[in-house]
């Protein structure tokens, strides 16, 4: 078998995503990503609950501590969003887009409403 065959006809890399409870739909590659490539639990360290994962095949998992949605802790921009580790959006599941635009225009309103209380 030549390389090209092996390339062309070797199962996809498939990553899944988890949130709030909830499977957010998972991404084909025909070739191994970019970046990390480590499966990641989202833990917040505020309520100690264990919200949210990146699961790539065969990889170890570790921790990432940012804090839920429910939860500010101080260090986190965009409490509950997944996107600290992806190095890009483009692919990423429809349902993980929708939820991270909620998260952060959520955020960038809450702040907006802070600033203008603060004048």
């Amino acid at each position: 078998m030549k390389l090209e065959d092996f390339i062309q006809h070797r199962p996809p890399f498939r990553v899944r995503f988890w949130a709030d409870g909830e499977p957010l739909g998972e991404v084909l590659f025909k070739e191994e990503p970019f970046g990390q490539n480590l499966s990641q639990y989202f833990f917040c360290e505020v309520c100690d609950e264990l919200w949210g994962t990146i699961e790539y095949p065969n990889r170890h998992w570790i921790p990432t501590y940012v804090a839920c949605r429910q939860h500010q802790d101080g260090r986190t921009e965009f409490p509950g969003s997944l996107l600290g580790p992806v190095d890009d959006i483009n692919d990423l599941p429809p349902a993980v887009i929708a939820r991270e635009f909620q998260i952060h225009i959520t955020q960038l309103a809450k702040e907006q409403q802070d600033d203008r209380g603060n004048e």
